[in-house]
């Protein structure tokens, strides 16, 4: 079919097109284009503006896809569509979103398009690139983050994706990378000999890192008209532990005849635990009735002071603070060393869900590796 054939065509379908629509007493506008002309079938798309001639308000709009036949015996039968689909108005933006992104599923299987905030569609167009060349920045993913965050249960109700839950690899990721950052935090106030305050804000938004026994944080501090707790965990056999936080750079030990004993700094503050403890068990009956918690035998951790990594007679010390331990009664010192231990700990068990062992160490056989199959432990 020559050139001129096509447009002659196309003039005739047209012109066929917008009659037809002219007629129809509520199209106010309509355009239209052709899709394919020939040989053996013709395929427009239109777009229809609907609404009262009397105002030429446009209350809604179509889309209509036709397709017209080639005759046996020559020419098209552009008077009777043998096909017609049509959608309008959310149903053609829909459509339209797919359209502009049905290009980057270029590998076989099921893909699917999810609506997000006009505020991240920049954002998420930087993602798609970046994916397509494997070099994804991460301030690139944060808008896609912050996408997905707001709609948590939609993503909770995701079948499997397959051999390899990438829902929970994905979760581990962003969890390592939030820890990751808090335990750099803690690690900067434990070195800047921080007020108890400064340890309070960090430990109180990452209780994880006082290990896996604990599963939640009590908001409520004030338990007696005297006492305000730092802290106050719950762990996984329901009790409660007293959490009190000293300065990292508190004085642990002196001698005394060649031997390491705990500081009066660490006396006073094992003291002052045993008198929270003291001073709340006796209020029970009346706290559970108000509060619904039963604060039973409670239990205290007294965070204070560090040894460092290599310090003079750090064995010995050690050790002091061992036998200290063993002889206290509901109530353990710990110091902010051992906490970075627990929280570094943690956190590695974070890294194994996502195939990354250590902080710079790649996950050995990265192709074809079998992701970890234990669940996320805190």
């Amino acid at each position: 079919m020559s050139d001129e054939q096509v447009d002659a065509n196309v003039n005739q379908l047209l012109h066929l097109i917008k009659t037809r629509e002219t007629a129809t007493s509520n199209v106010l506008v309509s355009q239209q284009t052709v899709l394919k002309p020939g040989p053996n079938h013709w395929k427009v798309a239109s777009i229809l503006h609907v609404g009262p001639r009397e105002t030429g308000e446009i209350r809604h709009r179509r889309l209509v896809l036709e397709t017209y036949r080639h005759r046996v015996g020559g020419g098209y039968d552009f008077e009777n569509p043998v096909a017609k689909w049509p959608c309008e108005d959310d149903e053609i933006e829909a459509l339209r979103v797919f359209l502009n992104v049905y290009r980057q599923a270029a590998s076989p299987g099921q893909h699917a398009v999810y609506k997000i905030g006009e505020h991240t569609r920049e954002t998420v167009d930087a993602v798609i690139q970046a994916l397509e060349s494997n070099e994804v920045e991460p301030s690139v993913l944060a808008g896609l983050i912050a996408a997905f965050s707001q709609h948590p249960s939609t993503i909770q109700q995701l079948p499997n994706l397959g051999a390899v839950d990438y829902r929970r690899i994905v979760a581990a990721g962003l969890r390592t990378a939030h820890r990751s950052e808090a335990l750099r935090r803690l690690t900067e106030v434990i070195a800047s000999e921080a007020v108890e305050k400064e340890f309070q804000s960090v430990l109180t938004d990452n209780w994880w890192m006082l290990g896996g026994r604990y599963v939640r944080l009590i908001p409520r501090r004030e338990w007696t008209a005297e006492e305000t707790l730092d802290m106050l965990l719950q762990s996984a056999d329901s009790y409660f532990d007293i959490v009190e936080l000293k300065r990292s750079n508190a004085t642990l030990f002196t001698l005394d005849h060649g031997v390491y004993i705990v500081s009066a700094e660490v006396n006073r503050a094992v003291n002052q635990a045993a008198h929270y403890i003291s001073e709340i068990e006796p209020l029970r009956d009346n706290l559970v009735r108000r509060y619904g918690l039963d604060l039973y035998k409670l239990k205290a951790k007294v965070l204070i002071g560090h040894i460092g990594d290599g310090d003079e007679d750090e064995r010995s010390k050690r050790e002091s603070l061992r036998r200290y331990n063993s002889h206290l009664h509901r109530i353990e010192v710990v110091t902010y060393d051992q906490l970075l231990k627990i929280a570094e700990q943690v956190l590695e068990s974070n890294r194994s869900e996502t195939g990354v062992r250590g902080r710079d160490e790649a996950f050995e056989g990265d192709e074809g590796a079998e992701v970890p199959e234990d669940n996320i432990p805190f």
